[in-house]
């Protein structure tokens, strides 16, 4: 070796050298003397040095974040990878911080927006009464403090004030009545759910009218008392079946025939059980008289179908319900006469109930189900019932004690009773009396 080589090699190291001698200072912890060693003596590549120095140089974990936030995800996304793999910033943390910040904005701006449309304090106020909207009452105040929604002047829950103006507690108040109120828990609770049994009540309304509630295996139905029960006025009249009906008097005032369309059918078909479900109701609380409204209503609708549908199988749709339907308006109708103590009457009327349904099915395409008749075999036993607990006349008290005496031997007081019984009939007392 020369002494040129020599010189050379101690004055200049080489590259790999160089690498060596740098990853040696990193693994020994000296960064000063590592910072000294590296930094360039000519004035250009220690300004190229400097600003690498600058590049690599520990920032805070918001930088990042702002620096790439305005990107598109794929990039942001690409820039976290990058940074997590060099150690410099936590992906998961900083974006926790930077939503956190994001949300604190917004609840600042929501807070610094209620605080502007608060209302001015009143004279009231000042006074040192508590300050209160406008257009509330004495009675809306007492229903704010209670914790329940502020509705002055019977206006819709959700309508916007007249004043324009909004207070930061009643907004508070409107959303936690508004959530209490829409959870039906409290109600099912207090009214729960019995297998096999059906559960009706009245209340009154917020309108002041009566409604009726039916309490089913997943909530309550309610409805109204009259007209629909739903309280919708389709078309502007009472029910579809009305409507129907109407326009079907009109095209026979013009000579045409009015057809219903398959989902006309279906329509009236969903608002007959609604009526259904009423009359159900309606006898469980023993307003016979509604049941009878409504079952009568129902029959219409079926006999209306059937003559303005040449579809059978839709006809049938609705026909097959008529036992059941006749079966209630017979069981509605004998029980106000039974109310009355007209048990002959009321007889007569079971008896015509039961004509009634023999003579649809035998009408109908299925007349072999008239033995299977669920609804024939109850208003038999019905008219047992009722002819058991029927109290006697007095034409038939005579007729039974004309028998026992007769059985007993006792002719003269057969004979007395005998001429009695005749004397009744002549003067035209009924066998009810």
């Amino acid at each position: 070796m020369t002494s040129g080589e020599c010189c050379s090699h101690h004055s200049v190291p080489r590259s790999g050298g160089f690498q060596t001698a740098e990853l040696n200072r990193r693994r020994s912890g000296d960064r000063r003397s590592l910072s000294n060693a590296t930094q360039p003596t000519r004035l250009k590549d220690r300004l190229i040095y400097r600003e690498s120095e600058c590049r690599s140089r520990r920032r805070s974990r918001a930088a990042p974040l702002r620096q790439s936030w305005g990107q598109p995800a794929v990039h942001r996304r690409a820039r976290f990878v990058r940074l997590r793999k060099i150690g410099l910033v936590s992906w998961y943390q900083s974006f926790r911080k930077c939503k956190s910040a994001r949300l604190t904005v917004l609840r600042k701006e929501l807070l610094r927006m209620l605080f502007r449309l608060r209302p001015r304090p009143t004279q009231g106020a000042a006074a040192g009464k508590p300050s209160l909207l406008a257009c509330a009452s004495e009675k809306d105040a007492k229903c704010e403090r209670m914790g329940e929604r502020v509705n002055p002047g019977n206006r819709p829950i959700g309508s916007e004030q007249s004043s324009g103006v909004i207070d930061k507690g009643t907004i508070n108040i409107g959303i936690f009545s508004s959530a209490m109120s829409l959870d039906l828990n409290t109600i099912l609770k207090d009214w729960p759910h019995e297998g096999g049994a059906i559960k009706v009540r009245k209340i009154l309304g917020l309108d002041g009218r009566e409604k009726l509630q039916l309490r089913i295996d997943l909530g309550v139905l309610q409805m109204e008392m009259t007209g629909r029960p739903d309280g919708n006025r389709p078309h502007g009249c009472e029910s579809l079946l009305v409507y129907h009906q109407l326009r079907a008097a009109r095209a026979e005032e013009k000579g045409e025939n009015y057809q219903l369309t398959t989902e006309q059918c279906a329509e009236m078909q969903q608002e007959g059980i609604q009526y259904y479900h009423r009359y159900l109701s309606l006898f469980q609380l023993n307003d016979f008289a509604g049941v009878v409204r409504d079952t009568q209503r129902n029959l219409d609708l079926f006999t209306f179908v059937t003559e303005h549908t040449d579809r059978e199988e839709v006809a049938w749709s609705l026909q097959q319900f008529r036992p059941y339907v006749l079966m209630m308006n017979t069981r509605a109708k004998s029980s106000i006469l039974l109310a009355q103590g007209k048990f002959v009457d009321a007889m007569a009327q079971i008896q015509h109930g039961r004509d009634l349904i023999m003579d649809f099915f035998q009408k109908s395409n299925f007349p072999e189900l008239a033995a299977k008749s669920s609804e024939i075999a109850f208003l038999d036993e019905w008219m047992e019932e009722v002819r058991a607990k029927r109290p006697l006349s007095k034409l038939e008290i005579m007729q039974r004690e004309m028998e026992t005496a007769v059985q007993k031997e006792l002719y003269e007081r057969a004979a007395e009773l005998r001429d009695a019984i005749r004397q009744l009939k002549a003067s035209g007392v009924s066998a009810d009396r």
